[in-house]
C-alpha cells in the first residue's frame, strides 16, 4: 500500500501560490480540508532570518529553511509565501483546484489572490504574457491590479524570484483564461508600473521562433549577428584548413627544416655547376 501512495503522490498532491507570509502547515490544512482529506501540508519559499542548527548539519539550507518555516522565523521581505498540500485521494484535488483565484487576507490585513495548480504548473504559452524589466519589489498581487483594466480574467501569476532573497528578479509570467485575452495585455507593453517600464511581449514555446518570426515579419537581423556569422565561418575554414595539414614530426616539416633543405639543394646544383664550368669556362 506504500508504493501505491508513493507512486501516486504528485497526482494527490496540489501546488498553493501568493500564500500570506503567516501561513502555517495548520491554517494551510484549514483552508484546503472541505475538498478532502489532507495528508499533509508543506510551506515553501519563504524569507528565511536565519538559525543556528547542529555542527553536523551546518550550511545544510534546505534544513534551515523548513526550521524557518516551522517555527515562523520569517523576515518581512516577502509578504507572501507557497504551500504543498497532500490528499488522502486523487478527488481531493479536483475540488482544491476550484479555489483558485480566491482571494484570503493575512494577519497583516492585505488581501492575497490565491494560485492553486497541480504539482507539474499548467503550461500555455498561447495564454501566456512574459513581463520584464519588473521591480524587485513586485508581487503577484501588484500584477493582477495593473491588468485589470484590460477586461480579461487571470488564471494565475508567477512572479520568478531570487532563491536566497526571496525577491523579484525582475521577471513575472501572467496566465489568462483565453487566447483573446492575450492581444489586450499587450497594449500595456512600455508602460509604466511602479515608476518603470516594462516590457510585455508574447511567450514564446522556443526562444529561436522569435527570431525567425521577426525574420518572416521584415524585421531581419542586426549587423551584430550578420558579423558574428561570418566570423564564425572564417574560423571553420580556417580550423579545416588546419586539420588539413599535415602534422609536424608525423610526415611533415617544419618551415626551418624546409628552408634548410632548399638551401642545400641550391648549393647541390650550384656544385655541380662548377664542376661542368660555368659560362666561357664551360667543358664541351
Amino acid at each position: 500500500m506504500k508504493e501505491e501512495k508513493d507512486g501516486t503522490e504528485d497526482e494527490r498532491t496540489i501546488f498553493v501560490g501568493n500564500l500570506p507570509i503567516s501561513t502555517t502547515r495548520k491554517s494551510l490544512k484549514r483552508l484546503f480540508q472541505d475538498c478532502g482529506n489532507v495528508e499533509s501540508c508543506r510551506i515553501r519559499s519563504i524569507g528565511a532570518s536565519g538559525v543556528k542548527l547542529q555542527k553536523e548539519r551546518a550550511g545544510d539550507r534546505d534544513l534551515m529553511l523548513k526550521v524557518c518555516a516551522n517555527t515562523g522565523r520569517t523576515t518581512v521581505k516577502k509578504n507572501s509565501c507557497q504551500g504543498y498540500v497532500v490528499f488522502a485521494t486523487q478527488e481531493g484535488p479536483a475540488q482544491a483546484l476550484k479555489k483558485n483565484n480566491t482571494r484570503i487576507s493575512g494577519d497583516d490585513g492585505v488581501n492575497h489572490t490565491l494560485r492553486v495548480d497541480t504539482v507539474k504548473p499548467t503550461v500555455d504559452h498561447s495564454r501566456t504574457l512574459f513581463l520584464g524589466n519588473l521591480p524587485y519589489s513586485t508581487t503577484e498581487d501588484e500584477i493582477r491590479k495593473f491588468f485589470s483594466n484590460c477586461n480579461a480574467t487571470i488564471e494565475g501569476v508567477r512572479v520568478v524570484r531570487d532563491r536566497d532573497t526571496m525577491q523579484c528578479r525582475g521577471v513575472a509570467y501572467v496566465l489568462f483564461r483565453d487566447q483573446a485575452s492575450v492581444a489586450a495585455g499587450l497594449r500595456f507593453n512600455k508602460k509604466i508600473f511602479k515608476k518603470k517600464e516594462i516590457r510585455v511581449s508574447v511567450c514564446f514555446k522556443n526562444p529561436g521562433k522569435k527570431k525567425k518570426r521577426a525574420m518572416a515579419a521584415g524585421k531581419g537581423l542586426n549587423s551584430t549577428s550578420a558579423l558574428r556569422r561570418v566570423g564564425n565561418k572564417a574560423k571553420n575554414t580556417k580550423k579545416a584548413n588546419k586539420a588539413s595539414r599535415k602534422p609536424i614530426g608525423q610526415g611533415g616539416i617544419s618551415k626551418r627544416k624546409a628552408t634548410d633543405t632548399k638551401v642545400k639543394n641550391r648549393v647541390k646544383k650550384l656544385e655541380k655547376r662548377v664542376k661542368k664550368g660555368m659560362g666561357k669556362n664551360k667543358k664541351l
